[in-house]
């Protein structure tokens, strides 16, 4: 299935709930005595201990669904105690946030919260309800050097490459920011949304909404880029898949102001993400009954794309797998996203054999950074 398919088809690879994921997804979103009926089937087809690491992350929204519709649920103090961890890491993380956004703050560096810790202050408005496995933080390109800079004096190590790799990546723009880790906290921060794809800075930080957080100035993503990037990104591999189905869901149901889906089309023409954007919105207009008007799926659709950003996107959404062809296949296809990286699409991505080596060096710093640090 390419993106050419019927507004109401989608096709999201490896992305896509299976049977049970759909259930208990269910079981989070739809009204409370809906969810009990889909609690109870999932129940029904397995246990609590053999929850997959997707799943695990919806329990505490499946707690406070069940909490006033099935009050006499065996399960739900066990679920309670699901909800109650997630609150007390969420905590650790935000106090981690406060500090590092005050420090990027005296430094005279504007931040930004994505994902998960932008979600819960807009959204869920609950810290156990959202699970987060790190924090996420936006800085503007120019910014980027002197924020690695402040997190590395206040005690933040790289988890990856060392500052010198960063530096390089960053100059040739092959990553989209760094991992740091200090304790049991993780940070990722980022000069650009996505990997490999173009991004319009003043756009993002002309709409960004700032708030000030406990005393902390920060700045939050508007609610047109906070959709894109949660079904942009949410449309990759990953052993925490579904999260970004209930975070899409609830931007879409939060309150005025909605999507501009016209700025919505124009990122994703830009940023050359038209696959992922037609699929994922396309499953939520058919699996969910989401709010996402069928013009817009059409325009997808009509959207040229090359094969070369259909391959990409059916690796990203794919289980990886670790046979030689595979991964030669996916270094081309990424070396070619990465040589249009710099700028907005002008035509589809095609085959440039210079990037390709200078993509492949990138990645091979990468890897003997790695191992020295192992």
């Amino acid at each position: 299935m390419n993106t050419r398919a019927a507004p109401g088809e989608f096709d999201l690879y490896d992305c896509a709930p299976d049977r049970r994921q759909q259930l208990l997804l269910r079981a989070a979103l739809l009204e409370p005595d809906a969810a009990a009926a889909a609690w109870r089937q999932w129940c029904d087809g397995g246990e609590l201990d053999d929850v997959d690491s997707a799943s695990f992350r919806l329990l505490p929204l499946v707690y406070r669904k069940l909490q006033d519709a099935a009050g006499d649920d065996p399960l739900l103090p066990r679920l309670q105690v699901v909800y109650r961890h997630t609150w007390f890491k969420n905590q650790v993380l935000f106090d981690a946030a406060r500090a590092l956004l005050a420090r990027l703050a005296a430094a005279g560096i504007e931040a930004m919260l994505l994902k998960g810790a932008a979600m819960s202050l807009t959204h869920y408005r609950d810290p156990g309800l959202r699970f987060m496995h790190d924090l996420d933080v936006l800085v503007r390109p120019q910014h980027f050097l002197r924020a690695v800079e402040v997190l590395m004096d206040a005690n933040w190590g790289p988890t990856g490459a060392g500052p010198r790799v960063i530096a390089t990546w960053h100059r040739r723009r092959f990553q989209h920011g760094a991992s740091f880790r200090r304790d049991s906290t993780e940070i990722d921060l980022h000069s650009q949304l996505s990997r490999f794809t173009w991004q319009d800075d003043e756009d993002i930080w002309r709409h960004a909404q700032r708030i000030e957080w406990r005393g902390t100035p920060v700045y939050l993503p508007d609610t047109t880029v906070q959709f894109y990037h949660t079904c942009n990104h949410g449309v990759r591999w990953s052993y925490g898949k579904l999260s970004w189905i209930p975070d899409a869901l609830a931007v879409l149901r939060g309150p005025a102001p909605g999507v501009d889906w016209e700025r919505l089309l124009r990122i994703a023409r830009h940023s050359r993400t038209i696959c992922q954007l037609h699929h994922s919105l396309a499953y939520l207009r058919h699996a969910w009954d989401a709010d996402i008007p069928a013009e817009v799926l059409a325009q997808l659709a009509a959207q040229p794309v090359s094969w070369v950003e259909r391959g990409d996107y059916r690796m990203l959404a794919s289980r990886p797998r670790r046979t030689p062809g595979h991964l030669a296949a996916r270094l081309f296809l990424r070396s070619c996203r990465y040589g249009a990286s710099a700028g907005p699409a002008q035509a589809p991505l095609g085959v440039d054999f210079f990037t390709w080596i200078r993509y492949l060096y990138l990645d091979y710093l990468g890897l003997t950074a790695r191992k020295h640090e192992e």
